[in-house]
């Protein structure tokens, strides 16, 4: 809702705005955007997660429980490629450079998933469960992820 006011009349007139739409091809340039501003720097860390959570509107940081087994190691933003962003059904989606987080504990280690941080640790950007979680890494054995995003106009 937008208020304008008139010095002139002294009148207050009330303006509803529409819906804001995203044309698919802002979703392509948003999304280009996102991923050169955004998640290709070091401000990006992804993460495993050990604890069964299944991420929804209401998560926060502190319901994960990182990895801390022997080989273990988040990795930066900074060092992932993303393709160029391709337009399917209205969605613009990517897939970023696969990630491999290793297992050197001697034992097999279970994961529910990945989440996304700030460097620091203390703001979460966004997560995602393994739809076969929970996955047991073997020892000596590697997780990897692929990255991806997706933007949609919904109207």
């Amino acid at each position: 809702m937008l208020l304008l006011w008139s010095a002139i009349l002294g009148l207050v007139v009330v303006v509803t705005l529409g819906l804001v739409v995203w044309p698919d091809n802002s979703c392509l340039n948003f999304l280009s955007n996102f991923i050169s501003d955004r998640l290709n720097t070091s401000g990006y860390t992804y993460r495993l997660y050990t604890n069964n959570v299944t991420p929804g509107t209401a998560t926060v940081l502190g319901d994960f429980t990182e990895a801390t087994f022997t080989g273990y190691g988040s990795i930066s933003g900074s060092g992932i490629t993303w393709s160029t962003p391709a337009l399917a059904g209205h969605i613009a989606q990517t897939n970023g450079s696969n990630m491999s987080f290793n297992n050197s504990s001697g034992s097999g280690q279970v994961v529910y998933g990945v989440y996304v941080t700030d460097a620091a640790n203390t703001k979460l950007y966004y997560v995602e469960r393994d739809p076969a979680a929970p996955v047991t890494i073997a020892a000596g054995g590697s997780y990897i992820y692929t990255p991806n995003q997706q933007f949609e106009s919904k109207n």
